[in-house]
């Protein structure tokens, strides 16, 4: 089902995150998106554009969530993903991006 900009919001991202033990950094991977956008959305710090939208529910959809009106739902079969392991050294880089990004550090 196609999600309108006025229907997505952070807690719709985070329930649909959850619902498949997917980490907002595998989000934003497969979303295609930098990772301090996902969780400046689901914190309520920004908003999204259409596209931003479109591509965030695009990956949520395929990775097994349906987006009804009662909320997001796992698709028939889907289960929760395992995330993805990375190296320690990885994922400080990263979380160290991110929070330069935010002028954290």
């Amino acid at each position: 089902m196609p999600i309108g900009k006025g229907q997505f919001t952070a807690d719709t991202c985070v329930a649909a995150r959850r619902l498949l033990n997917l980490p907002q950094m595998a989000l934003a991977k497969t979303s295609g998106l930098e990772v301090s956008v996902i969780i400046d959305f689901e914190r309520g710090c920004r908003g999204l554009s259409t596209n931003e939208i479109t591509s965030i529910a695009r990956a949520l959809e395929k990775a097994g969530v349906n987006f009804s009106t009662d909320g997001p739902v796992l698709t028939p079969g889907a289960t929760a993903a395992q995330p993805d392991l990375i190296s320690a050294v990885e994922f400080y880089e990263r979380l160290k991006a991110a929070l330069r990004d935010q002028r954290l550090v």
